[in-house]
């Protein structure tokens, strides 16, 4: 159906009315205006369609687009709330780092302290270790005086033994042969002293009698034996004659006074004395005769 609007609908009355006055030419030309009045409203109905369409055309796409807003306001109110949750996570995270930030720097004073403590130790290893180096030396110092020890003491004992041989050869003797060499060198001793001029004795003296000494008899005796390699001398007086340790016997080789010489261990007939100087262990000799002091 196609749709003729009013004002043409009157042209097209008027122009039948006409048709019976007019003539043939007249007819021509209202139906050339019949025609292009049909030709219009066919125009005008066409570009009414397209209109239409396009209407139609932008109402959808309008609707397209209210939805994709609609669309596109949902995604942006769920962006809002994940950026809101960002923003929560954001301030977390910073909280954290500055928590992380307080403990990297606890750690790092902590570093700092513990090499502080390290180099400590190290100075005390290496001050440890001076320590025990110095220790070392002295434990062989003390290792190597232990050794010296030892063999001064393994010298003493073999001295010891050598001495108590001596004395037990001594003891083994014939008692009546030691008294008659005894008598003998006594009697010796005193023409020695007889032979002697008084300044000669008041010489050689190591020192003035005091009045007990000149109140009592001097005693003396023989040197029996010397080992000098064990600082001693045996003298043939021993606890019968009266001699105690301690005791103080002034040496006379050839009349002349050498030394002093102090009773270390004695026995009934014989007594042991070690040196006073140095002086008299170069220059006593067996046969020597010994004074009490």
């Amino acid at each position: 159906m196609i749709y003729v609007p009013e004002s043409r609908a009157s042209v097209n009355h008027i122009v039948i009315k006409t048709m019976g006055q007019k003539d043939k030419t007249s007819i021509i030309i209202l139906s050339i205006l019949l025609i292009s009045s049909l030709v219009g409203t066919a125009v005008e109905f066409s570009y009414f369609q397209k209109e239409r369409l396009k209407v139609i055309a932008l109402n959808a796409e309008l609707e397209n687009v209210k939805a994709e807003k609609r669309i596109a306001e949902d995604e942006l109110a769920e962006s809002k709330e994940k950026i809101s949750e960002l923003s929560v996570q954001l301030e977390s995270a910073r909280s954290e780092i500055d928590e992380v930030n307080k403990a990297l720097e606890g750690a790092e004073a902590q570093k700092q302290q513990l090499y502080s403590q390290i180099d400590e130790l190290q100075l005390q290893i290496q001050e440890q270790e001076e320590i025990k180096k110095e220790w070392k030396i002295k434990q062989i110092q003390t290792e190597e005086q232990i050794e010296t020890l030892q063999a001064t003491l393994q010298s003493l004992q073999a001295s010891k033994a050598e001495l108590e041989t001596e004395l037990n050869k001594f003891k083994a003797k014939d008692a009546v042969a030691l008294g008659k060499i005894v008598v003998e060198q006594k009697k010796a001793d005193q023409e020695g002293v007889e032979g002697a001029t008084q300044e000669e004795v008041v010489e050689q003296a190591p020192s003035v009698a005091s009045p007990q000494s000149q109140a009592t008899p001097a005693l003396e005796g023989r040197v029996l034996t010397v080992k000098k390699k064990f600082d001693f001398a045996v003298i043939n007086l021993g606890s019968q004659d009266g001699i105690k340790v301690g005791d103080v016997f002034s040496v006379y080789h050839n009349h002349s006074y050498i030394g002093d010489i102090r009773v270390d261990k004695s026995s009934e007939v014989m007594g042991v004395c070690v040196f006073a100087s140095r002086g008299v262990k170069d220059k006593i000799r067996e046969g020597d005769k010994v004074v009490r002091r």
